[in-house]
């Protein structure tokens, strides 16, 4: 494991810890997380807004640290044929992102598309009709999701997306007219190297559009959200102001960012999506994050109370039960 000393986003050295280790479930899993996996530091960077995780997997680790997310997560896509109710989420989040993005994108003829971690298709299959493109390629994790993509959608280019840094095949394009990035920031171990990478992909004037970001400022204003605690995989959580900050560090000009209520798109949060293009000069900052801070720190106080609220229930219940099985003398 290695521990951050500075923010992953702007470097800055002072942060102020918001969430202990807990070491309890990945909210998402069916199972325990191991404490090398799932014991991390939160902290805030007044600076940039971002919270983010102090400890993270080294590059060394990072395929493991993919099978176990894989192991505890079960995601019910890993079996084919896929399941109906998954094809159908995926229908709906692709005409929500491509009627969503349409005013930006429908100027590109013919565009080469890239789509990282791009699930069972869907997604890339309706930019590629509403583009009419066949210029289309797909990575993703699951040997599953690729397979639906190349047997049941035809689509020209799967390949399966290696843990770490994005691993374009030789044979494809090093530039995209418009690269799709599904949840990669979120999850990102390196967050300034993997904005690197996909700016690279980008042709001069090329466009990053970043999708199913979760918008934690909203997200954390949920009653009962992350009550077992934080997703252990999550290693950056999003403000839209911390967001807007990331791609101001790395030069991208953000020309659009939505966060949408995801039951608008099939997914269980608050979901942000970004159009940016390459070329951009870095810029400054843009601050004011103490009502995000705020928010999480309500989040926190609100899990805590509920964690003693449910372990002095539990001693109560307890201690009844044992008074009825003690016979009176």
């Amino acid at each position: 494991m290695q521990y951050l000393n500075e923010c992953p986003l702007c470097s800055n050295p002072e942060l102020e810890l918001v969430h202990r280790p807990n070491n309890l479930q990945n909210p998402e899993a069916r199972g325990e997380v191991p404490a090398e996996w799932g014991r991390s530091d939160y902290s805030f960077c007044s600076r940039c807004g971002l919270i983010s995780a102090r400890q993270r997997q080294d590059p060394g680790s990072v395929a493991d640290f993919y099978d176990e997310f894989k192991r505890l997560e079960r995601r019910h896509y890993v079996t084919y044929p896929l399941p109906e109710k998954y094809i159908e989420n995926q229908t709906v989040l692709a005409n929500g992102l491509f009627e969503a993005s349409a005013a930006r994108t429908k100027h590109l003829e013919e565009p080469v598309v890239l789509n990282l971690r791009s699930e069972c298709g869907i997604v890339l299959e309706r930019f590629r009709r509403g583009l009419a493109t066949e210029q289309v390629y797909a990575l993703d994790h699951f040997e599953t999701n690729c397979r639906y993509a190349t047997e049941d959608l035809h689509l020209p280019h799967v390949a399966v997306l290696m843990p770490g840094t994005p691993n374009i095949p030789e044979s494809w394009p090093p530039r995209y007219d418009l690269v799709l990035a599904n949840h990669m920031l979120t999850h990102a171990l390196d967050l300034r190297r993997c904005m690197e990478i996909l700016k690279a992909l980008l042709k001069p004037g090329g466009m990053l559009l970043c999708y199913n970001e979760i918008d934690h400022a909203k997200m954390l204003l949920r009653h009962g959200v992350y009550k077992r605690g934080l997703n252990s995989f999550h290693t950056q959580l999003f403000s839209p102001k911390s967001f807007e900050n990331l791609f101001r560090v790395c030069g991208l000009e953000l020309v659009h960012l939505r966060s949408i209520p995801g039951i608008q798109w099939a997914v269980p949060y608050h979901s942000m999506i970004v159009i940016a293009t390459a070329g951009a000069p870095p810029s400054g900052l843009i601050g004011d994050h103490e009502s995000y801070r705020d928010t999480f720190k309500d989040w926190e106080r609100r899990r805590e109370s509920s964690r003693r609220s449910i372990v002095s229930r539990a001693k109560r219940g307890l201690k009844s039960l044992l008074q009825r099985a003690t016979p009176s003398s």
